[in-house]
């Protein structure tokens, strides 16, 4: 699902959950973000609906997360045997958008849970998961690589000792 949005001077798609930079809006941060200029509404499950040029009762609703400014743009004026060079640099206030959802009517569509609560379930669900199991191959490994008659050595000095007695006992069979 996703619409088609006016902003200022330009259409913006957006879905929910997604983030869009528009030109700078007169709203502080964490603010509600609402407009009623919505272009155009497509739902997975039903036909599209265009406006003309609005759709009627559609609204996007979000929240302002920041505001900042965009990339350096350079503007050069040249004019040829004029000896006429003029260098300016340009950089656009923006603030950036995070959709919240989609409503027609007064009603919520396409609203699904919130990606960052998924992303977050999903990688504390893994991260156990991966945890139990090296847990489980480091303790098998431990027990495998232990000899059954002798337990291993603690520190450097008594490792160099068990290694001499068992080239001793080598030499003497």
């Amino acid at each position: 699902m996703y619409a088609i949005i006016k902003s200022g001077s330009r259409q913006y798609r957006v879905r929910p959950e997604s983030i869009i930079e528009v030109n700078r809006l007169h709203l502080e941060e964490g603010a509600a973000f609402e407009t009623d200029q919505v272009l155009l509404v497509d739902q997975d499950d039903q036909d599209i609906q265009i406006g003309s040029p609005y759709v009627s009762g559609a609204k996007v609703k979000g929240k302002v997360l920041s505001h900042l400014r965009g990339r350096k743009v350079i503007v050069f004026k040249f004019k040829r045997r004029k000896n006429y060079k003029r260098t300016r640099g340009h950089r656009q206030e923006l603030t950036k958008v995070l959709i919240e959802g989609i409503e027609i009517g007064g009603k919520a569509v396409g609203a699904k849970k919130p990606a960052a609560a998924k992303a977050t379930e999903k990688t504390a669900e893994k991260t156990a998961e991966k945890t139990a199991e090296k847990s489980t191959e480091k303790s098998t490994e431990k027990v495998a690589a232990a000899p059954q008659d002798q337990a291993a050595p603690q520190d450097g000095k008594q490792a160099k000792d068990a290694a001499k007695a068992k080239a001793g006992a080598k030499d003497e069979k």
